[in-house]
């Protein structure tokens, strides 16, 4: 799942390159993020629910998202 949102993320960036200087400032903060193979571990449910929505998941997706990310197997640490 972590590798889908890295893909996400990196077509927004491309996508917002040029076009919206926040959008695309928006998408390389959340790359930086994404590094961190653990980062939805860390950060609070309210800003990785952000996050999320950020990455243009749909609404009705984001719960079913942010859960399996902080499963107990999904921790690399």
């Amino acid at each position: 799942m972590l590798k889908f949102l890295k893909e996400r993320n990196a077509s927004l960036i491309k996508k917002y390159e040029g076009v919206d200087n926040a959008l695309y400032n928006k998408q390389k903060v959340i790359s930086q993020l994404l590094m961190n193979d653990n980062c939805f571990f860390e950060i609070p449910i309210e800003i990785a629910y952000s996050i999320l929505s950020d990455l243009e998941i749909e609404q009705g997706d984001i719960k079913k998202i942010y859960l399996e990310l902080t499963k107990p197997v999904a921790f690399n640490g």
